[in-house]
């Protein structure tokens, strides 16, 4: 899921790279004379991709708040055209955090603390009382890293990775000591983008029989009117909506946690993940275009997801390898993007060496879902027994040579996004779909990252984890935090939002220019004693608490 691309210099070039790269050259390549014409290169021509993307890569002048401004105008006026978003999709800050998604972080937090503690800290270690100064420059510290702040000069290699243009993605590598001209472009960033799952013909004939029955497939007839949402969802005529509440009721509530509410998928509404471990109980089913409401309902969760809002960029400016941010504000509780791939079992992801890639999707060992299956009436006993069979092998999607943006969401201790599994339009693995929803609201330029799991963090980065979020243990005052109580952090996440909305309304819905900004704030830092900054620490002294 994580990019470990290679990018390095070749100012000493070996000559088996030269040899390559003469030989592209070599080559009968079409120049492109306009973007359309690239894109159909870019697609067709796999041997091209390579030297396509190098060829590409330029120096460019990089405005940070500019770039969000400009975002932030395209999806506002893209709403306004919409009737049906301009009256269900709403993306505006509030003044403060909500306290749920405080609550929920604040406790992810506390127990991944807390487990570490366990583990590592020895009797003495743990009695040791929490220094609040410290904790100050702890919050501190991690409130900094909220979000990637790029340099002015960026090397863009691609302007648009997807060659959609309702979805650019650009690419960038902000490691400036490397020469334009001399970026490598690594094999594993050559691959297809796609948008939608593929089936790959190395199945065997019983999953290939399951695909095609037609007793999977869901479908309802609740009319479309132009213009309008349909209200598929409470409808309890709508075979979709009805799926959806079955999906709903194998979900456990967590009284530890207290946790009272299931997790809802309702389109438009926050989808509050309930847990840390919510990914096998946590299932929805949704209406498609192949429905009479043609997918445009309130029982479709993935609405926004299709109508490809939100607004990305890839990157890479250290050793950790390409990593994904948002341009764009994203509310808590918001279904991102789909992790896309090839669907494929256990054995190829092996032969095809994309564990760093692959993500199980079904599990040999869940049972949640396998006996959900078994106790759908309407299905034949056939159909039934060929679902056993399915769950008797570990399926996975893998973006490795077919994928989308997901693939380069990287590893966090404390992520921003988790997942869940939705079905759309049957409930056969060709309708399944992994989707990712934001945890927490998302501000411009942070990066998008999703908790692998303890076995990725030891198997495969040696313990060596470069995340820097809440709960990484590499975090500087990572010792500090573990003397936090809950409530400390449940303030660190309201006080967190206070600061980034604050910008946020600054530099992007009310368009201030940071430059003119920094230069008004270093006039009142040269004159210590000026009213009106007397009056700004008055102001933050009431408004902030010990955790600042």
């Amino acid at each position: 899921m994580g990019e470990s691309v290679d990018i390095i210099d070749l100012t000493e070039d070996s000559e088996d790279e030269i040899e390559i790269i003469e030989q592209e050259k070599d080559d009968d390549i079409i120049e492109c004379d306009s973007e359309d014409e690239e894109r159909l290169i870019f697609s067709n021509c796999q041997q091209h991709k390579r030297l396509i993307m190098q060829r590409n890569t330029k120096r460019i002048d990089y405005d940070e708040w500019g770039d969000y401004q400009k975002v932030y105008a395209e999806i506002k006026k893209r709403i306004e055209d919409d009737p049906i978003l301009k009256q269900h999709f709403d993306f505006t800050v509030l003044e403060k955090a909500d306290d749920r998604v405080c609550q929920m972080q604040g406790i992810r937090l506390h127990q991944e603390i807390q487990s570490f503690i366990k583990k590592h800290e020895t009797p003495d270690e743990v009695s040791v009382p929490k220094d609040v100064v410290m904790l100050k420059k702890a919050f501190k510290d991690l409130r900094n890293k909220a979000r990637y702040t790029p340099p002015d000069r960026r090397n863009r290699i691609m302007k648009n990775l997807t060659l959609d243009p309702q979805n650019p993605i650009p690419l960038y590598c902000d490691m400036l000591t490397i020469d334009p001209k001399k970026v490598k472009i690594s094999e594993t960033m050559i691959f297809d983008y796609i948008d939608k799952n593929k089936i790959t013909s190395d199945v065997d004939i019983g999953y290939e029989k399951l695909v095609k029955s037609e007793e999977i497939l869901i479908r309802c007839d609740c009319k479309k009117i132009e213009g309008k949402f349909v209200n598929c969802f409470d409808n309890p005529n709508c075979p979709c909506f009805n799926m959806n509440q079955r999906f709903q009721e194998i979900q456990k509530i967590n009284a530890y946690r207290q946790e009272h509410e299931k997790t809802q998928f309702k389109a438009f509404s926050k989808i509050l993940m309930r847990d840390i471990d919510h990914y096998f109980d946590t299932i929805g089913f949704c209406c498609s275009s192949n429905c009479e409401c043609e997918g445009c309902c309130d029982n479709n969760v993935i609405y926004t997801i299709e109508q490809k809002i939100n607004r990305f960029e890839i990157y890479r400016h250290d050793e950790k390898g390409f990593c994904l941010r948002t341009r764009n504000f994203i509310p808590y509780g918001s279904p991102i993007f789909e992790f896309v791939g090839e669907f494929v079992d256990f054995e190829s992801v092996s032969d095809r060496e994309s564990e760093d890639y692959a993500f199980c999707c079904f599990d040999s060992a869940e049972t949640v879902l396998r006996n959900f299956f078994q106790k759908l009436e309407f299905l034949s006993s056939k159909t039934r027994e060929r679902f056993h069979k399915f769950f008797d092998k570990k399926w996975y999607v893998d973006p490795k040579f077919k994928g989308n943006e997901a693939r380069f969401v990287s590893h966090g201790c404390q992520p921003n996004l988790g997942m869940c599994r939705v079905f759309q339009g049957g409930i056969g693995p060709q309708h399944l779909k992994c989707i990712m929803i934001s945890l927490e609201d998302i501000f411009p330029g942070a990066q998008l990252t999703f908790d692998y799991g303890e076995n990725y963090v030891i198997d495969q980065l040696k313990d060596n984890c470069l995340c820097l979020t809440p709960a990484c243990t590499k975090n500087t005052f990572y010792k500090e935090l573990t003397k936090a109580s809950f409530e400390d952090m449940f303030h660190f996440f309201s006080l967190r939002y206070y600061y980034l909305a604050r910008d946020y309304k600054s530099f992007v819905v009310n368009g201030r220019n940071l430059k003119n900004f920094e230069k008004v704030l270093s006039l009142y830092m040269s004159a210590p004693d000026h009213p009106a900054l007397v009056e700004q620490r008055r102001k933050n002294r009431q408004s902030t608490s010990t955790c600042q």
